[in-house]
């Protein structure tokens, strides 16, 4: 199993940046853990890397986190943000095990174009639905768990 050869620049430069291994998720723990997979999800976003050629586990690590990173700074204004890859980022709360998380934010993203942005009502909506991961912390946590213990079929290319 090896690293895509075009993922390897983008895992060197938060490496560096951290002073850790390129395949940090073997080392970090915690929040540097999730803060170096937020980093990654944002350079993958900016990178033009075709989709097509990598494996799917760093397409819905770089969905869920970039939006992860979009709510803390957006809040709900983040659906408008987003609006068109929104399909996706669902499919990818999905595709990771958080299926609570996507309908909830499914049902947001409802509210958010019927209520003309009313962000109590949207913020309703996402509590309807039962969430377990619900608390950011509690998802993160699990996100940096679910990346890292499954790497190896979610990062790496079978030689």
């Amino acid at each position: 199993m090896t690293l895509p050869e075009c993922i390897i620049p983008l895992l060197k430069k938060i490496s560096d940046r951290r002073d850790c291994k390129v395949e940090f998720w073997n080392e970090l723990v915690g929040d540097e853990l999730i803060d170096a997979f937020l980093e990654l999800s944002g350079e993958l976003k900016l990178s033009e890397i075709d989709e097509q050629s990598i494996p799917n586990g760093y397409i819905n690590l770089a969905y869920v986190f970039d939006w992860e990173s979009h709510c803390q700074f957006s809040g709900w204004l983040a659906i408008e943000n987003n609006q068109d890859e929104m399909a996706k980022i669902l499919s990818c709360y999905r595709n990771v095990g958080l299926s609570s998380e996507a309908d909830a934010l499914e049902a947001a993203v409802k509210v958010w174009f019927s209520s003309n942005q009313d962000h109590d009502a949207v913020g309703a909506a996402y509590s309807a639905i039962a969430n377990e991961y619900s608390d950011e912390d509690k998802r993160f946590s699990y996100l940096a768990e679910y990346f890292s213990k499954n790497a190896k079929t979610l990062l790496y290319i079978s030689t």
